[in-house]
């Protein structure tokens, strides 16, 4: 994809480098030409269940459909994609439902939980930041030290718009309390890795162990040691980092903040969930309507009305 590279954020070259990795371990002993829509078929099977072992775990439905629509692009560039196309479908997305999220005890037991080990600092930080601020793993890896304004009123972070996927994304989150205390660890974790400068990142690149560079952000995997072992110790082996920024969007739409507040937060909230949650606020406003309702008071009230 490098002639893709000048073309293309920090955040969206990185999405394609780990959908090309996970291509890369079934297709690596094949050239381009080699290539047919059987093997595509064949990679959504085996993807889809791990069949072979040849990932760590196995991948739902989009993740398949965006690894072979990179793979499509390799080949399209290659020449070779237009007399294919015809013949490659791919999977069906399920039906969306709500994202699950975790019950208030839950929540509570999994940061007492992170809080407990100085091992899991990174998971706890990261975990604790999204939750309060709706800012994906992503978004706070490409964050710089300059992008954290803990002095500004009110203290905020700026995530770039270059840094991430969808261009909406881009925006200036305000830090509560607990946001405000997270970043201000995550600040000194970052001066101890050696980021102390405003161009470094707050959370550079793991080169080995104990070594860091400030000038890379950390990589794609980069949660993913800490944050499984925190989840099985908090009982809740179904909950991924992206989760907490579910879990934060849900909270603010439930309490009936504003679409567009959470717009503004969050950058961007799928259609479907804004729309399962907009019915839930319109119900509670028939609510408060039918209680106002003339029928409800006094007959000359209600000739009045």
């Amino acid at each position: 994809m490098e002639w893709r590279q000048p073309y293309l954020k920090n955040g969206t070259a990185g999405t394609y480098l780990t959908y090309i990795a996970g291509l890369d371990r079934f297709f690596r002993a094949l050239r381009l030409e080699e290539i047919t829509p059987g093997h595509m078929r064949e990679y959504q099977i085996h993807r889809s269940r791990n069949e072979g072992g040849f990932w760590a775990k196995a991948a739902g439905p989009s993740v398949v459909n965006h690894e072979l629509n990179t793979l499509s692009q390799i080949l399209d560039h290659a020449g070779l994609w237009e007399p294919m196309k015809k013949f490659y479908t791919p999977l069906k997305l399920p039906r969306w439902t709500p994202p699950r999220t975790m019950t208030q005890a839950e929540e509570d037991q999994l940061f007492a939980i992170a809080a407990s080990n100085p091992d899991w600092e990174l998971a706890y930080l990261v975990a604790s930041i999204t939750n309060n601020t709706t800012a994906s793993g992503v978004e706070l890896r490409y964050l710089k030290i300059s992008d954290v304004m803990l002095h500004t009123n009110p203290p905020q972070i700026h995530i770039a718009s270059d840094a991430v996927k969808n261009e909406f994304r881009g925006r200036r989150i305000p830090l509560n309390e607990t946001a405000l205390k997270q970043f201000e660890r995550a600040l000194m974790r970052a001066h101890r890795l050696g980021s102390t400068q405003q161009t470094h990142y707050l959370f550079p690149l793991r080169v080995h162990r104990g070594a860091y560079d400030p000038t890379r952000p950390a990589s794609s995997s980069w949660l993913r040691k800490p944050f499984d072992e925190l989840r099985k110790a908090a009982g809740l082996p179904w909950l991924r980092p992206h989760d907490l920024r579910h879990q934060a969007i849900t909270r603010m739409l439930e309490c009936g903040a504003p679409e567009t507040s959470v717009m503004a937060i969050a950058g961007h909230v799928s259609r479907q969930m804004m729309e399962h949650y907009s019915h839930t606020r319109m119900d509670a406003k028939m609510e408060v309507l039918r209680a106002i309702e003339p029928q409800r008071f006094s007959p000359a009230l209600r000739r009045r009305a």
